[in-house]
């Protein structure tokens, strides 16, 4: 066990251990300055036993070389509820002859890393990050590099429609079959409803199932299909021959037929 950083720190841990007794705590261990060792900062590994769960040296980090022991009775979920009771998050460990029972109890502790029977969880492949006032952002593997990266969304059109000189005059769409992709909202659901009233066999496509079905039935027709435009593979169903795909028929979806 080395030195603390300075005097300033190893006075700062030894105020810490005077307060735990203060408070009730019982020193089982260590609880001050090794007398082998009168040059450098050091404080003796400390155990302090009989800690209640509120006290200060169980809720602050105190950075030297203390470990707090706090007796509890009620089992796992009392242990959990022990565990949770903190402003901190960042790390814990879990030690059970049970792999399961470990698991289980290591789910529920709200931290950002877990080691379970001795398992190591810090690596460059494997996300780093506390929970609460250890922070809320990550680093390392694919969590940590978004917060280094900015995104540019870039919708992709599968298949156009013109629906210009359409949409003013009455009756120019009628009978004609037309795809509205993003038919959930905004422009896309208006031009969609008026495709519709203009007599037009809508295939209304979108992300969104449950704003695509309200958007369906304003328009009083359409055949709502959920799909992602950035998919290749529904970029596909879109272009192609869409009988086949959207309802498994070997004709066009009409108005009247029940909607899918």
């Amino acid at each position: 066990m080395g030195p603390l950083i300075s005097e300033h720190q190893r006075q700062r841990v030894l105020t810490y251990i005077k307060r735990g007794v203060a408070e009730g705590a019982r020193v089982a261990l260590g609880g001050g300055i090794p007398w082998r060792l009168p040059r450098g900062w050091f404080v003796e590994p400390t155990v302090l036993a009989d800690v209640g769960e509120n006290d200060v040296v169980a809720q602050v980090e105190i950075f030297g070389p203390v470990i707090t022991v706090i007796p509890y009775e009620g089992g796992d979920d009392e242990a959990v509820r022990i565990a949770n009771n903190s402003r901190y998050g960042l790390s814990g460990a879990v030690i059970s002859a049970s792999a399961e029972r470990a698991g289980a109890v290591a789910r529920k502790i709200r931290t950002g890393t877990m080691s379970v029977n001795g398992g190591v969880y810090y690596g460059a492949d494997m996300p780093f990050g506390g929970y609460r006032q250890s922070g809320s952002a990550g680093r390392a593997a694919a969590p940590g590099s978004r917060n280094t990266l900015r995104s540019k969304p870039s919708p992709r059109v599968c298949k156009t429609v013109d629906l210009a000189g359409g949409t003013g005059m009455s009756g120019t769409l009628s009978g004609k079959r037309v795809v509205v992709i993003g038919a959930s909202a905004g422009i896309g659901r208006a031009l969609a409803v008026r495709a519709v009233q203009e007599g037009a066999q809508v295939l209304m496509a979108a992300r969104r199932g449950a704003e695509l079905e309200k958007a369906a039935d304003e328009a009083g027709g359409g055949h709502p299909v959920t799909v992602d435009v950035r998919a290749p593979e529904d970029c596909a169903r879109l272009a192609g021959p869409p009988a086949r795909h959207w309802d498994r028929s070997t004709s066009w979806p009409s108005p009247s037929a029940p909607r899918r």
